[in-house]
């Protein structure tokens, strides 16, 4: 058991007992795990527990009359416990591939905007809602990342629709008291995270609810996510979707990349994988974890922190410190997650070691495995588009929308125009 659960008045058979949602790996990071948020009627999914086989159902589409199937014993809100496997009991098959650790900078300045509209700056962190730890109880432990361990709470500053203390997750920083400057680093560390995210709404992204900054209690808190990681619900539940929903799910994925890509100036989140990707109530896609994101401008289009990410995840101009990095390094790592989506495995699956995949990235140029199954040839052409090792050549995240959007609409196998038989 950590230093930092025991401070937080975990004792060890409660620790050993919380499950966890993953293993991280790489630069290792817990998602920021809360639902409530509205469901959008954009033929996204709805559905009941998958894990227990029940029938899928479009919001808006074909079946959008149909009623919705919900497992026995379910309300209609959250999958039904007993037929959910239980995480910790399953191993994660993610190799350890580690990348150094470098210290983040701190203190970015932005302002933001959407589609050319000019927002006001964000606040200063001074005007941030700060959260005293008093009005915080920790409930589970959810994962452990390189700076930090995810919690899941309540917040008694804000109340649920039955009056009691909200859900909320919190991710605490670790410190170390007997090194010269941790504390220092840690709240910096802290407060780029909080400059990266606290402009940011939208509801494909984890709400940004406040922070603390209490000796010892260092931490950041936000909604949480009721049915965790894309990563748990692929490969550790091992949740096989129909292809109109994995294509759904990939529309959500990309409308999120394509919000933080519309801001002036750029937003480039820099650590998209499947573990960074949660679900709320309804399954549906949220991005989380913006401790690497950058805002990129177009005339040094480097960014101002170290390449970063998870190795799994990068781009190939990622393996080359003279390359310049611009948002496309998010559209390769969200084609990897298409992967994911469709029934793949994680991306380069066998490699156990940091110089394998460097080599693969850059002597051999192999880019990550397409699923051979994917029905719908149009989107292996798209992601083989957002796979061009020329970063020039990648299509933009909003074409990468607009394409998926099109063939949603018009492909009877991913739910559009009028369905062939065979297919469901």
């Amino acid at each position: 058991m950590s230093a930092l659960s025991t401070r937080l008045g975990f004792s060890p058979a409660q620790s050993s007992n919380l499950p966890m949602d993953q293993k991280a790996w790489g630069r290792p990071s817990a998602p920021s795990l809360l639902g409530g948020a509205p469901f959008a009627k954009n033929g996204y999914p709805i559905l009941a527990n998958p894990a227990s086989g029940a029938e899928w159902r479009d919001q808006d589409g074909p079946n959008k009359n149909e009623a919705r199937v919900l497992a026995p014993g379910q309300s209609g809100h959250q999958p039904s416990e007993s037929s959910q496997p239980v995480a910790r009991q399953m191993s994660v098959p993610y190799p350890d591939i580690a990348t150094p650790r470098l210290s983040l900078q701190s203190g970015l300045q932005h302002g933001a905007s959407i589609h050319g509209t000019k927002r006001p700056s964000a606040p200063s962190i001074a005007h941030i809602e700060e959260i005293e730890w008093k009005d915080l109880e920790i409930t589970q432990t959810l994962g452990n990342g390189e700076f930090g361990q995810v919690f899941r709470g309540t917040w008694r500053g804000r109340l649920n629709e039955k009056g009691e203390p909200m859900d909320v997750a919190i991710k605490a920083l670790y410190r170390d008291p007997n090194k010269a400057g941790h504390d220092v680093q840690a709240i910096n560390e802290l407060k780029k995270e909080i400059d990266s995210f606290r402009g940011l709404k939208h509801k494909r992204l984890v709400c940004f609810l406040g922070a603390c900054f209490e000796h010892p209690h260092l931490c950041f808190i936000t909604e949480y996510m009721p049915n965790g990681s894309l990563y748990n619900f692929l490969h550790v539940r091992k949740v096989k979707l129909p292809t109109r929903h994995a294509m759904n799910m990939s529309m959500q994925l990309c409308e999120g990349v394509e919000y933080l890509h519309t801001q002036d100036p750029v937003v480039v989140h820099r650590d998209l994988k499947s573990l960074n990707v949660v679900l709320d109530m309804q399954f549906n896609i949220k991005l989380c974890d913006f401790g690497l994101t950058e805002y990129i401008d177009k005339n040094n289009a480097r960014g101002r922190g170290h390449n970063g990410g998870s190795p799994r995840y990068m781009a190939p101009e990622l393996f080359d410190k003279k390359m310049k990095i611009t948002e496309k390094i998010d559209v390769w790592a969200m084609a990897c997650i298409f992967c994911e989506i469709f029934g793949g495995a994680i991306p380069y699956d066998g490699v156990k070691d940091m110089p394998t995949l460097t080599h693969i990235m850059t002597v051999k140029k192999q880019s990550p495995s397409i699923p051979s199954h994917i029905e719908i040839e149009a989107v292996k052409q798209l992601i083989r588009e957002c796979f061009l090792f020329d970063q020039d050549a990648r299509p933009s995240s909003s074409n990468v929308f607009k394409r998926l959007q099109r063939i949603k609409k018009e492909d009877p196998v991913a739910g559009g125009g009028k369905k062939k038989k065979g297919h469901s």
